[in-house]
């Protein structure tokens, strides 16, 4: 017998849950806004290969994301060490795409990459993407001094 509840994300409840131990579900994880600016660039971060499409696997994202004009995409530069990283052209400059690639250093930034702080999906030619995972961290429901700015 199959159980008939649909279950539909944009419903989910995104507020604090509590665990078993009085305290709440991901108290261990680092604030997603206490991660570096371009954290894509530093050592030990992950891209996972997505094929030619440009929609985040890991993330959600609206599927007109994939035809919008209006859509900003992250078409890294050919003078990018990142795209050349991710690229692995071999010895005839043919890009050798594998899964899963880790940054074994940190990158400087080129062209668009130094104007973004973190990225979701990366172009790395006409039908190449790669999803940037980002590590697991907490966006806060409530913060401190907050201000009501409408009316």
């Amino acid at each position: 017998r199959i159980d008939p509840m649909r279950l539909i994300p944009d419903w989910r409840d995104r507020f604090p849950k509590t665990d078993t131990s009085g305290g709440y579900i991901g108290d261990a994880y680092p604030l997603c806004s206490d991660f570096p600016t371009r954290s894509f660039l530093m050592k030990g971060a992950q891209f996972r290969f997505l094929g030619s499409s440009s929609l985040p696997e890991l993330m959600s994202d609206p599927a007109e994301f994939l035809t919008k004009e209006a859509t900003i995409k992250v078409i890294l530069d050919s003078t990018s060490s990142l795209r050349n990283l991710l690229c692995n052209p071999n010895s005839g400059g043919t890009c050798i795409y594998e899964n899963l690639v880790t940054l074994p250093i940190n990158y400087q930034c080129t062209g668009i990459e130094c104007e973004i702080e973190l990225v979701r999906v990366v172009q790395v030619a006409e039908d190449a993407f790669y999803e940037f995972i980002q590590p697991p961290c907490i966006s806060l429901s409530f913060y401190n001094n907050a201000r009501k700015i409408s009316p």
